[in-house]
């Protein structure tokens, strides 16, 4: 059986590209069935096919082939993105950045530019930090939205049924107050979050203003060296 990354990355190639089979089969030389069973997972090409599968759609072999994410055939741009592990859309995002800023040599604040600012919070660490607090606020809001649409259902089909024994009414009150009690508590960790993600822009903002401080005459504590 074919390698089905090198199936459904074709597929997908061939339609970002607004290709069809046809034209693709015609690029390679062959059959346009030849093409459907490449694309359904029943065969590969052979090397020949694959480069020229990776020139038709400006990208590697070795994408193709599910050895990496990386899509460009770009060899500067395919080191840094697998070496940093960031996208293709990420790194020319940087670059353009990057070129713009150079151009009106614009600055966030100070001296700084936003770049100096993005490199300064990698290598203290708070950009680690500050990814796994918003996953765990990601999680935690699914949570809640979960649990609502939980309670949402438990409503309805308690609307739906007025004939219900005391001791099946004192159960469905029961379960509602669990589901409410989750859904608090999840809110209530959320926020948590929240203010952990507060805290460590927060900090940040305050080492950079300290930082400069420095640097400009004064101590972290505010005194001017100057005035002393």
């Amino acid at each position: 059986m074919a390698n089905n990354s090198f199936a459904e990355r074709l597929t997908q190639l061939r339609n970002e590209k607004g290709l069809k089979r046809e034209d693709v089969a015609k690029a390679l030389g062959c059959s346009v069935s030849a093409v459907g069973n490449y694309e359904n997972g029943n065969r590969t090409p052979d090397f020949d096919g694959l480069v020229a599968l990776a020139d038709l759609f400006t990208t590697t072999t070795d994408y193709l082939l599910g050895r990496t994410d990386v899509k460009t055939d770009d060899k500067d741009l395919k080191f840094i993105c697998d070496y940093t592990g960031l996208s293709e859309k990420a790194v020319f995002k940087l670059v353009e950045d990057r070129k713009r800023q150079m151009k009106y040599n614009y600055k966030v604040w100070g001296n700084y530019s936003y770049l100096d600012l993005a490199s300064w919070f990698i290598e203290d660490g708070n950009l680690v930090e500050l990814m796994h607090e918003i996953g765990v606020y990601c999680a935690f809001e699914n949570d809640v939205y979960n649990q609502y649409s939980l309670l949402d259902d438990f409503e309805q089909k308690f609307d739906d049924n007025k004939n219900l024994t005391t001791e099946e009414g004192e159960h469905n009150l029961d379960t509602f107050f669990k589901l409410r009690d989750e859904i608090d508590r999840s809110e209530i960790l959320s926020g948590g979050v929240l203010y952990k993600i507060q805290r460590i822009v927060t900090d940040f903002a305050k080492t950079v203003y300290c930082e400069w401080f420095e640097e400009n005459g004064g101590d972290s504590n505010g005194n001017n060296s100057e005035e002393e």
